[in-house]
């Protein structure tokens, strides 16, 4: 850091971008939260597997999705990190599943994907918030894309919708 840059500065960027990562974890959309909600009435496990730093989660206890999952595996508490299989073994071995029965949804970032793949987890790529041009090279890796949440249900539907 430029020795330059008063240390105060500093700190008021670092308190910035932890507000902005609670916040992301406090406000969350409707529809996702709608989403979740469904596949938990439906009886599917839920777990969230994040390369996430320990500033990253801080607010996760206040976040409503907390009690939608469940199984979290954070990297920051595992030691694992996407796409490394230890990771993704983690969450399947904490709600108790099997990969060949699970899908692993996420934005393709870390090359998520791929070691999901490896794994033999069934892969969607979720797009909602990526670029046409980042969607573009993600795809490879992934089985199926769904641009939201909301189509998971459908996509479940269409692939037998088991809950075991």
């Amino acid at each position: 850091i430029d020795p330059q840059i008063a240390e105060s500065r500093i700190d008021e960027a670092a308190a910035q971008r932890q507000r902005r990562f609670d916040h992301a974890l406090t406000h969350v959309d409707e529809g996702t939260l709608a989403a979740l909600h469904g596949l938990k009435e439906r009886g599917f496990k839920l777990a969230l597997v994040s390369n996430a730093s320990t500033g990253e989660v801080a607010a996760w206890p206040d976040s409503p999705l907390a009690g939608l999952f469940d199984a979290t595996v954070f990297s920051c508490e595992c030691g694992w990190r996407k796409p490394e299989p230890q990771i993704y073994q983690c969450a399947l071995k904490r709600v108790g599943a099997e990969a060949a029965q699970s899908l692993f949804i996420g934005d393709g970032g870390s090359d998520e994907h791929a070691g999901a793949r490896r794994l033999g987890l069934y892969t969607v790529l979720i797009t909602r918030f990526l670029t046409a041009e980042v969607a573009a090279r993600r795809r490879a890796s992934a089985d199926q894309e769904i641009a939201g949440l909301a189509q998971l249900g459908s996509l479940l539907e269409a692939k037998g919708g088991r809950t075991d």
